[in-house]
C-alpha cells in the first residue's frame, strides 16, 4: 500500500477529515472521555521497570486477589521469540494460540504469575482474553427477559420483556452491594455479574409467560474454586415460590478459565406465573464462588398470543407460493454480456426486482446497480464472514450451482467442522451474498456474486474468546491473496470495555485494514455508550442499525432501540454509518439450528424451509459489507480508508431519535457511492493502535514515522 507522505497535497485531505469530525460532533452531547490505562500514559506502552504498567488493571487484581486462578490471557511481546518463549515457559503458561501476526500467545496461566511475566523484558502488554458474542437476535431484539447485571442493582432489565419482579435475596437481606448475594465485579473488574457464596444462599426471580409455548433459558457464569461436592441448582416455581423443582445444576471441581455459557430447554416446567432462582448447595465449601455474567430468559409465543409488551417479529408471507423464476433473461458470461452491454437493457442474469421482497437492499439502493451495466453485484470480491460459520446452501452457489463458499476454515477448540450449528453466520453471509435461488429472488443479498471465506470463530451458541477472532483475523491476512479478500465483516463484540489501544482484537483489525482489506463491524446491541472492541476502533467501519419497517423509502426508518452509539473511550464517535438491520429475512443454516430452536416463530413460512428472520446491529454489518463489495467490484483500486470516505460523504442524512451521534454520518446509499468521485481518504491523523508500535513515536495514517512499525505485516 501507497503511504501517503506529508506534503502541501495532503492538506486538503486532513482539512476534509477534520470537517467531517467537526460536522459529526454537531448537535452531539462530549461523554467524558475515559481516562487511558497507565501504559498509554506518556504515548507509551513499554516501561519495563514498571511490571504492572504492562498488565491489564483487571489482571493487577485478579493477581492480588486470586493467585492462584489460572486465567486466560493475551501476551505481546517485543523482541526474539526465542526469549517470550522461555519466559512463558518459566512461568508455566500454556500457549493456546499462537497470534504472530501481532507478535502474541493467548496462554492460560495463574494469575499470580502475572506481575512477574510483565515485568519481563520480551513482555510488551498483557490483557484478558475477553469473552465475545453475536450481536443479534436475543441481545435486546428477541422477545426475552434478561439481566446483564450492568449496575449494582437487583432490579436490573436488558431485555425486550419486563420481569415481574426484583431479584429477592435468599439466607440474607443486606442488599445487592454486599453479603454473600450481591451484585459485584469479578475477573479483577474485567466482568460484572450476581455472586453467590456460602450455604444455601440464593437469589429468585418472577415472570410472566401468559401465552408462552416453549421457554428457553440462556446463563453465561463462572465457578470459581469449586469442590467435588458444590453446585449451584437453578430451579423454578409454578406456584409462586411454594414449591421448586430442580431443572439445571452446575456442579464439578472447578475454576474456570474462561466464561461458561449454558442454554436449556425448560418448556416442560411452563405456567402463567413463573419464578426462577438460583442457590447454592447446602454443604456449599467456603471458598467456593459462582458468578452469573448474563441470564436470559426467552419465552417463544405462537403466532396468535398477543402481549402488549411484547416485540411481535410477524411471520413473512409466502407460505403455498409457487417459487418463481430466478432470472428473466437468457444467462450469459459477464465478459461476454458487457461487450454488448446496453444502458436500458439488461441481457445478463437479470433479476425479476418486482418480486424482491428484501426492502433492505432497496433502502440502500443495491437492486439499481443490479441490471444495468456493468451488473455490478460483487462479482470476483472475497468477503470473510468472521462468525460462528457458514452451512452449505442453495443461495450461496453461482449460476452453475457451484458454491461460492471459497474457503472454510475453524478456530473453535474443539470443533470438529466449520458448520454453523447456531445459524448466525449462516444469516450473516446471506445478508452479504445470497442469490435468491430458494425463493425464486424473493429474498436475497446485497452482493449475489461476491465469493464467502468462511471463517468460524464463535461456537454452537455465538460465544468465543478474542484470540480465536484474532486467530481468524491472522488467517485472513496469510490468506488474502488466495482468495482475493476485500472485506472482513466482524458481527460480534467483546464483553470487556478496553481503549483500541491495548486491545489485540483491534490491532489485529488494523493490521488487515493497512494491508487493504476493508473491516466492517456491528456496533453492538447494548445500546447508548456501551462501545467495546472492535466497535471502538477508529479505523473500521462501525455499523449501527435502523429498522425501515418494510419499505424502501428511508423516511419512516427509525434507529433501532438496541443499537449502540456513542463516544468511545478514545474520543471517537460510532457509529460512522447505519444500515438497515431490523427484521432482516436471510438463511436459514439448518432446520435444527440453535437459534432455530431459540426462536422458532423466526422461521419463514414456504420457500423449502430455507430462510430466517432476525435482527441486530449483526444484520446491519452483514448489509454493509455487501455493499462494500458492490463498491469494489467497480473500483477494486480503492484503499480502505478511501472506500470509508466515499461511503461517509455519500451517505444520507437521517436524524435518528433526535440523536446525530445515533446515526453517525447517515444512512448508507451505495448507489451514490458507486456513482461518487471522491478519491480522498478517511482517518488521516488517527493514531494506530499503540500495540503496533515499536517505540514511543506514534505511527499516525498519512504521517512518515512507519519506518517505527514493529511488525512485517504492512505492505
Amino acid at each position: 500500500m501507497r503511504v501517503p507522505s506529508t506534503n502541501a497535497s495532503t492538506i486538503p485531505r486532513m482539512f476534509l477529515h477534520l470537517l467531517l469530525l467537526l460536522i459529526t460532533l454537531t448537535g452531539c452531547a462530549m461523554s467524558q472521555v475515559t481516562a487511558m490505562p497507565l501504559a498509554l500514559q506518556n504515548d507509551t506502552v513499554d516501561v519495563p521497570n514498571q511490571s504492572l504498567s504492562k498488565l491489564q488493571p483487571f489482571l493487577q487484581k485478579v493477581a492480588v486477589t486470586d493467585p492462584r486462578d489460572r486465567v486466560r490471557v493475551i501476551v505481546q511481546y517485543q523482541g526474539e521469540m526465542p526469549l517470550v518463549k522461555q519466559d512463558l515457559a518459566d512461568s508455566n503458561a500454556l500457549v493456546v494460540n499462537d497470534l504472530d501476526f501481532i507478535n502474541a500467545y493467548a496462554v492460560e496461566v495463574a494469575a499470580g504469575k502475572l506481575p512477574a511475566l510483565a515485568a519481563k523484558q520480551s513482555v510488551r502488554w498483557i490483557s484478558l482474553d475477553a469473552p465475545v458474542r453475536k450481536s443479534s437476535a436475543t441481545d435486546g431484539s428477541a422477545d426475552n427477559l434478561r439481566d446483564d447485571f450492568d449496575y449494582v442493582s437487583f432490579s436490573g432489565s436488558s431485555g425486550a420483556l419486563p420481569w415481574a419482579s426484583a431479584w429477592q435475596e435468599m439466607g440474607e437481606s443486606d442488599g445487592p452491594g454486599e453479603g454473600n448475594v450481591a451484585v459485584t465485579s469479578f475477573w479483577g473488574g474485567a466482568l460484572q455479574g450476581l455472586r453467590l457464596q456460602g450455604m444455601q444462599m440464593g437469589a429468585a426471580r418472577a415472570f410472566w409467560l401468559a401465552g408462552a409455548q416453549q421457554l428457553h433459558l440462556g446463563i453465561a457464569y463462572r465457578r470459581k474454586d469449586f469442590a467435588d461436592t458444590d453446585y449451584v441448582a437453578l430451579e423454578l416455581s409454578q406456584d409462586g415460590g411454594a414449591t421448586w423443582q430442580e431443572a439445571v445444576r452446575f456442579a464439578g471441581a472447578a475454576t474456570d478459565a474462561e466464561i461458561q455459557y449454558g442454554n436449556y430447554d425448560l418448556s416442560t416446567y411452563i405456567a402463567r406465573e413463573m419464578m426462577l432462582r438460583l442457590v447454592t448447595a447446602p454443604a456449599m465449601s467456603a471458598d467456593a464462588t459462582f458468578y452469573v455474567d448474563a441470564i436470559d430468559v426467552r419465552p417463544l409465543y405462537d403466532a396468535g398470543a398477543t402481549a402488549t409488551t411484547r416485540v411481535f417479529l410477524p411471520l413473512v408471507a409466502g407460505a403455498g407460493e409457487a417459487k418463481p423464476e430466478l432470472f428473466a433473461a437468457t444467462a450469459r458470461g459477464k465478459e461476454e454480456a458487457l461487450v454488448s452491454a446496453s444502458a436500458t437493457t439488461c441481457n445478463y442474469y437479470c433479476f425479476d426486482l418486482s418480486k424482491l421482497k428484501s426492502t433492505y437492499i432497496k433502502a440502500i439502493r443495491a437492486d439499481q446497480l443490479w441490471n444495468v451495466a456493468p451488473y455490478i453485484r460483487g462479482w470476483g470480491v472475497g468477503v470473510a464472514v468472521v462468525d460462528s460459520g457458514i452451512s452449505p446452501h442453495p443461495d450461496l452457489t453461482d449460476y452453475n450451482g457451484n458454491s461460492r463458499i471459497v474457503a472454510r476454515v475453524n478456530f473453535v477448540p474443539n470443533a470438529a467442522m466449520p458448520d454453523d450449528f447456531y445459524g448466525h453466520g449462516t444469516h450473516v453471509a446471506g445478508t452479504i451474498a445470497g442469490r435468491g435461488v430458494s425463493s425464486g429472488g424473493v429474498y436475497m443479498g446485497v452482493a449475489p456474486e461476491a465469493n464467502i471465506i468462511d471463517v468460524k470463530v464463535t461456537d454452537d451458541y455465538g460465544m468465543g474468546n478474542t484470540s480465536d477472532v484474532v486467530a481468524g483475523l491472522q488467517w485472513i491476512y496469510n490468506n488474502r491473496a488466495t482468495y482475493n479478500i476485500k472485506v472482513a465483516n466482524l458481527s460480534l463484540n467483546s464483553t470487556v470495555p478496553e481503549s483500541y489501544h491495548v486491545s489485540a482484537l483491534d490491532a489485529a483489525l488494523e493490521v488487515l485494514w493497512f494491508n487493504r482489506i476493508v473491516v466492517v463491524v456491528s456496533a453492538g446491541n447494548e445500546g447508548k455508550e456501551k462501545l467495546y472492541p472492535p466497535a471502538n476502533d477508529p479505523f473500521a467501519i462501525v455499523v449501527g442499525s435502523m429498522d425501515d419497517k418494510g419499505t424502501a423509502d428511508i423516511a419512516d426508518d427509525k434507529l433501532s432501540s438496541f443499537s449502540a452509539y456513542g463516544m468511545t473511550s478514545d474520543g471517537f464517535l460510532k457509529p460512522d454509518l447505519v444500515a438497515p438491520g431490523q427484521n432482516i429475512v436471510s438463511l436459514l443454516a439448518s432446520d435444527d439450528m440453535n437459534l432455530k430452536k431459540m426462536l422458532p416463530l423466526n422461521s419463514v413460512l414456504g420457500y423449502e424451509n430455507k430462510y430466517f428472520k432476525m435482527s441486530g446491529t449483526s444484520m446491519a454489518s452483514a448489509v454493509m459489507a455487501g455493499a462494500v463489495a458492490l463498491l469494489l467490484e467497480d473500483e477494486p483500486a480503492l484503499t480502505p480508508d478511501q472506500v470509508k470516505l466515499r461511503l461517509l460523504v455519500t451517505a444520507r442524512p437521517v436524524s435518528a431519535n433526535n440523536s446525530v451521534c445515533a446515526s453517525g454520518r447517515g444512512y448508507v446509499d451505495i448507489y451514490a457511492a458507486v456513482h461518487g468521485q471522491s478519491m480522498q481518504s478517511a482517518n488521516t491523523g488517527v493514531q494506530a493502535s499503540q500495540l503496533l508500535w515499536s517505540g514511543t513515536n506514534p505511527i499516525t495514517w498519512g504521517s512518515v514515522s512507519w519506518n517505527s512499525v514493529s511488525w512485517n505485516s504492512v505492505s
